[in-house]
Parts: C-alpha cells; sequence; structure tokens
C-alpha cells in the first residue's frame, strides 16, 4: 500500500507530514528525509510487511528474465 504525504512544516528536527487523503498528521525525523525536501513537496511511503516486497522484486525479476531468455 502506498501512502503520500506533504511536508506541511517543520517542529525543531522533525517534519510534519500530512496525508494527502485522509489529512491525518505524522512526525518523521528530519533526519530520515531527503536533504533537499522542502515546505510543500510530496513524499510518498510504501507499506508492506517484512519481506513480502523482497518476495515481490525477486518474482518480477525472475518473469522478466524467463521473458527475455524465451
Amino acid at each position: 500500500m502506498e501512502k503520500i504525504f506533504i511536508l506541511i512544516e517543520w517542529q525543531e528536527d522533525k517534519a510534519v507530514l500530512q496525508e494527502i487523503l485522509s489529512e491525518r498528521k505524522v512526525l518523521w525525523s528530519k533526519e530520515d528525509l531527503p536533504t533537499d525536501i522542502k515546505i510543500g513537496d510530496k513524499i510518498s511511503f510504501l507499506i508492506s510487511l517484512a519481506g513480502s516486497d523482497t518476495e515481490k522484486r525477486k518474482q518480477f525479476a525472475k518473469d522478466i528474465l524467463n521473458e527475455i531468455l524465451s
């Protein structure tokens, strides 16, 4: 699942991110964001169970290789 947030303000070393669809707000550490992010920028988070994304990428890579090699 993907969630899209917009940076609405800074509170010391934390970014206040507001989800576009629900308007929920979260605080996020500034050090864990791109260095060039500024107020008004959108940022997306891909949320999945640990390991599930890795398996999807592996299968995708296998599918591409099989298509190329056949």
